[in-house]
């Protein structure tokens, strides 16, 4: 019995307090007028970006561009001049309907004394074109997440080009070297995966011609005349050629290792 006692004494007391101080201390209960802004941001807001729907497309001016679908061109596909320009192919394709050795997928073009930099090539596909990518007078860019083929000559053509990444790009079936550096020095060539679909040819996959400082590493190329073929001073990891599963106190456990499988 004395606990209901207690409990009565509680439930008085709290009757006893005054409701404005509940109502002071929550604030006004009476909504605003009128319709209520957002408070979220556009997708232009947080990056505006440019779409690309047509080819050949020039881009002339700094800033963010995109895929909105699948593409295809009977000249170039997409010219790149301006610096500090990230174009995301979205997941999409860039198709050429002529291999032609001039016509290019994506050409990134700057000039001696003047090169184009910061720029980002990625996520989509490129094919049948003459060159997939091709970097002139280009600096500190990279080159990511891409699959190329059926390219009628180097399928990604580097020169007078300085500081770049290329990164995670697959090539199948080109009708010249996969990757070609020219008079080139302080570039990354990592990760990649290159296949050549014609054996017996004069074609080679990761093919440094000149340059000084360029780093080749955990690279895979397989089919060519020559997987890899480096002048210059190039610097590259133990070429581990070996099918089947790999050793890892021979080469192919150096963390450096580029992996090779000669023609067939």
């Amino acid at each position: 019995m004395k606990i209901h006692h207690k409990i009565y004494v509680l439930s008085i007391a709290l009757m006893a307090i005054p409701s404005s101080g509940y109502a002071q201390s929550g604030g006004s209960l009476t909504p605003p007028t009128g319709v209520p802004s957002a408070i979220m941001k556009t997708l232009d807001e947080v990056e505006a970006r440019t779409a690309i729907s047509t080819l050949p497309y020039t881009i002339s001016v700094s800033g963010s561009y995109y895929l909105t679908k699948n593409l295809s061109s009977a000249a170039d596909g997409i010219t790149i001049s301006a610096s500090d320009v990230s174009l995301d192919l979205n997941g999409f394709s860039l198709s050429g309907s002529d291999p032609d050795p001039s016509m290019e997928g994506v050409n990134v073009v700057g000039a001696a004394g003047a090169p184009v930099d910061n720029v980002s090539i990625h996520n989509g596909v490129i094919r049948g074109f003459g060159n997939a990518i091709e970097l002139s007078y280009v600096e500190n860019s990279v080159v990511k997440n891409l699959r190329c083929s059926n390219a009628g000559s180097v399928t990604v053509d580097i020169s007078n080009s300085h500081g770049n990444t290329v990164t995670r790009v697959k090539v199948r079936s080109n009708a010249g070297d996969a990757l070609l550096v020219t008079d080139s020095d302080d570039n990354l060539i990592k990760e990649n995966h290159f296949v050549e679909g014609a054996a017996n040819a004069e074609y080679k996959g990761i093919h440094i011609d000149s340059g000084k400082y360029n780093l080749i590493v955990n690279n895979f190329c397989a089919n060519y005349k020559d997987n890899f073929k480096f002048n210059g001073d190039a610097v590259y990891g133990p070429e581990a050629k070996k099918k089947g599963k790999l050793d890892d106190n021979k080469d192919s456990g150096h963390p450096w290792a580029n992996f090779s499988l000669d023609q067939e």
